[in-house]
């Protein structure tokens, strides 16, 4: 139960909005204050000629939600003595997995390649954040990207700094904006691996697993060689089996789906030529450490 307030809170919201995981969450932020507002807010992104508001404590702010700052800047919010929620990139990283492609939060770094003639895919393979799709279909070639959930995190951060203006005392909290599955497109093509009979094969994985029915032997033949020597040559360049690729397309699939669309779960399964419901099951969860239902919730707009 929320403790009652005597005052509109006011928010100062100080955030940049030049990227969509940005817009995602002040998106998710707006969501929160139609629900349970209201709220007078206030934002600064410190664009050139943006009219701003300097005293922030002359105007009765109650919160701050804001990017992350110099060192001058944090002394001038915490001089105001209201709770703060810092929004900032995570350093950590887990250990990655391959194939692995170059990271970028923006357009920029696909043209930098450009630029400095490095072909992509065919030398670097080139991967973006938010999925914009304004920007990744706009870029030549058009761009693959990380598809997180900004929204719902803005909606959190917000009803964590709504328990904290109320009085309520909380520890410190990391809220994620967690990647759900990755929209592919050109600039990941597999022609970045040297050998072209497993690139071709890694092609025809990627093209047919989770659309259509496929098996080891028709992957293998793309290669052209013995079944053996085939899963030999291709884990030695993937890092997996065939049959482990092509469970993970299929459950990328099927991760895609629940996001993007209102299928059941058995349609799903059908769909993706799984066998049965509970199989799939346990291969998700292990997967994604999660139920299919959790992570549709989870996925969706709140």
């Amino acid at each position: 139960m929320r403790k009652s307030r005597p005052h509109v809170p006011q928010v100062a919201l100080l955030m940049q909005l030049t990227l969509k995981g940005q817009v995602d969450i002040f998106r998710g932020v707006l969501q929160y204050v139609r629900l349970h507002g209201p709220w007078r807010l206030y934002r600064m992104e410190g664009r050139p000629g943006e009219q701003r508001l300097f005293d922030l404590k002359r105007w009765g702010c109650t919160g701050i939600i804001t990017d992350a700052c110099d060192t001058q800047e944090a002394g001038v919010i915490a001089s105001l003595g209201v709770p703060v929620i810092v929004c900032e990139p995570s350093p950590t990283m887990r250990q990655p997995t391959h194939p692995l492609a170059a990271c970028s939060c923006s357009i920029f770094n696909s043209y930098a390649c450009m630029g400095a003639d490095i072909a992509v895919p065919d030398q670097i393979a080139v991967l973006g954040v938010d999925n914009d799709e304004l920007i990744c279909e706009a870029t030549f070639p058009a761009l693959s990207s990380v598809q997180t959930v900004g929204q719902q995190t803005g909606y959190l951060i917000a009803e964590h700094l709504d328990r904290l203006m109320r009085g309520g005392r909380l520890g410190k909290r990391i809220f994620t904006g967690t990647p759900t599955h990755v929209v592919t497109r050109a600039s990941t093509d597999v022609a970045v691996i040297p050998d072209r009979h497993v690139a071709r094969a890694l092609q025809f994985i990627w093209d047919t697993a989770g659309s259509q029915p496929l098996r080891v032997p028709d992957v293998v033949s793309r290669i052209g060689s013995s079944r053996r020597f085939a899963e030999i040559r291709f884990k030695n360049v993937v890092g997996r089996t065939i049959l482990e690729e092509i469970q993970r397309v299929r459950l990328e699939r099927v991760a895609s789906l629940l996001s993007d669309t209102d299928l059941s779960i058995s349609e799903i399964t059908q769909r993706c030529d799984f066998a049965n419901e509970c199989y799939l099951a346990r291969l998700f969860k292990k997967r994604f450490g999660r139920t299919m239902s959790d992570y549709r919730a989870a996925t969706r707009d709140m």
